[in-house]
């Protein structure tokens, strides 16, 4: 099964989830903003790598880990992606997003558009890694939500 994790960069909250389900983050701590920063793909994709899906990893179970931008039309997005699977008669049943945009504060959509809009990294990146603390708690939930969904 292949497990899409989708924020509007595909940068921040996808990846983060992505990394919490592959056991690099904890479930049960809230890492520091430091350990948030320093994780690989954390604020290193912009809008130009929108709908270009990221492979991070396989889980416990050998599900394939992706995180993928949708932008501001995810709902789009997503009918897209599943109307081309269905063409390439690709089982869509073994193909699940799920939406960690929704579950990000002001904070880290402040700390996104300060880094990925306007290049000021160093600050950006820092703000939006204290929103994520401030939803981590969101974002495992999301994360046990697609775990079910993949072990069922």
């Amino acid at each position: 099964m292949k497990i899409f994790y989708f924020c509007f960069a595909g940068s921040h909250s996808s990846v983060i989830a992505a990394n919490i389900h592959l056991r690099r983050l904890p479930e049960g701590q809230i890492p520091t903003v430091a350990e948030i920063v320093t994780v690989n793909e954390f604020d290193r994709r912009s809008l130009k790598d929108a709908g270009i899906p990221y492979f991070l990893g396989k889980d416990d179970n050998g599900n394939d880990v992706y995180v993928i931008g949708l932008g501001k039309d995810r709902e789009i997005g997503l009918q897209t992606i599943y109307h081309l699977l269905e063409q390439l008669a690709v089982p869509t049943v073994e193909w699940k997003f799920f939406d960690t945009l929704s579950e990000i504060n002001w904070l880290t959509k402040l700390g996104g558009f300060l880094s990925g809009r306007l290049g000021l990294v160093s600050i950006g990146r820092v703000l939006a890694a204290k929103g994520i603390q401030g939803c981590y708690f969101r974002l495992t939930d999301v994360v046990k939500k697609a775990k079910e969904w993949s072990n069922e």
